[in-house]
């Protein structure tokens, strides 16, 4: 049985105990595609970067343009071949999760696609189907955890000073004007560019210092309102959105994802943060930095609750993910216990009376 048919079974078994969502079965296998195949593929469709009808299943034909996924690592050459349940076998997702790995995608990543295949191997093998006995022992790859970087105030202010010199035009607007709207809204909301993007112009309210965010755009699927600082307010006075009658907030650019995460990493090496695009580390200082520097700012200021219930996480223990040490105000040991290797200098003993041992 292919993949796409065991689906479909699943899609009319909401109540299976294990099972995860329609759409997060689609992102998670859809990952064991070679990601620039299916990046072209999304460019030549025209497919959206997150699914917006969420109201019913997607169609056969939708779920085979994603299942076309273990062509290039398990050397099948078919175009239209579709992975069948008897694909689900340790040998063959070890080698996925390898493939994946070498080809960039990060470890939490490749993890959460072998939970996901977990789980349809498990409602295989519960509903009996064409007697799937295949038990899924393959284990989870051990991450490196590193530190989460935000910027700091200052590093914030020059990147910030830098948008207002970005010379030319975006759209129809000048870049000195748009790249200051666009990075204070990332700043002051948190949100995620794909959502930021996405925001109708109507949902903007600058007399209350606004912005309603759909939950369609959301990660999190949960409709946020979201106030906003004055400067980022001002910044997108002056785009003139409605005035101009412009859909979204930043319609005005006219590129994909990619030409915009460049001329990001142009604003570093012009802020003078960085000496050239290359140098710019990629996988710390994207555009989740911006998410990360409000959610360190955040919770130095009002605690790690705020900041989750700013980011729109489910739990803290996500939130802490974000938070950069330089803002936390922990516990130090420095100061709070003693030193065995620091000496402290005792001080002298107290004199003490002579002795009397007769009265006169």
């Amino acid at each position: 049985m292919l993949i796409i048919d065991a689906l479909e079974n699943h899609y009319l078994t909401s109540n299976h105990v294990k099972a995860v969502t329609a759409q997060k079965y689609r992102g998670h296998i859809s990952k064991l595609n070679h990601p620039r195949q299916y990046a072209q593929w999304v460019a030549r469709e025209q497919v959206p970067l997150r699914q917006e009808d969420t109201s019913r299943p997607p169609t056969r034909a939708e779920r085979a343009q994603h299942y076309r996924q273990f062509n290039l690592w398990r050397g099948n050459t078919e175009p239209y071949w579709q992975a069948s349940l008897a694909d689900l076998n340790d040998n063959l997702i070890a080698a996925a999760m390898h493939f994946l790995v070498n080809h960039g995608l990060a470890i939490d990543t490749v993890n959460g696609l072998l939970t996901t295949v977990k789980c349809l191997a498990r409602f295989a093998f519960d509903r009996k189907l064409e007697n799937f006995s295949e038990t899924i022992r393959q284990k989870k790859f051990r991450a490196n955890r590193a530190e989460p970087v935000a910027l700091m105030p200052d590093e914030l202010a020059s990147l910030f000073s830098a948008c207002h010199h970005v010379p030319g035009m975006i759209g129809s607007v000048p870049a000195a004007h748009w790249w200051p709207a666009f990075l204070g809204l990332l700043h002051s909301t948190g949100l995620r560019v794909n959502a930021a993007m996405h925001i109708p112009t109507s949902h903007l309210d600058l007399e209350r210092m606004e912005v309603a965010v759909p939950a369609e755009f959301q990660k999190h699927k949960r409709e946020q309102r979201l106030d906003l600082l004055p400067g980022t307010v001002a910044a997108l006075a002056r785009l003139r959105l409605a005035e101009r009658g412009v859909p979204t907030l930043f319609g005005d650019f006219p590129y994909g994802y990619h030409s915009l995460q460049r001329r990001y990493y142009r604003l570093y090496v012009l802020a003078g943060l960085f000496s050239s695009d290359a140098a710019v580390p990629a996988h710390s200082h994207g555009f989740h930095i911006l998410r990360k520097t409000l959610a360190s700012q955040i919770y130095a200021a009002s605690g790690i609750y705020i900041a989750c219930e700013r980011l729109g996480h489910s739990n803290i223990s996500v939130t802490m993910r974000y938070i950069d040490p330089r803002y936390r105000r922990d516990f130090k040991v420095a100061g709070t216990i003693p030193d065995p290797l620091t000496p402290v200098p005792r001080p002298p003993a107290p004199e003490r009376p002579a002795l009397k041992l007769f009265e006169a």
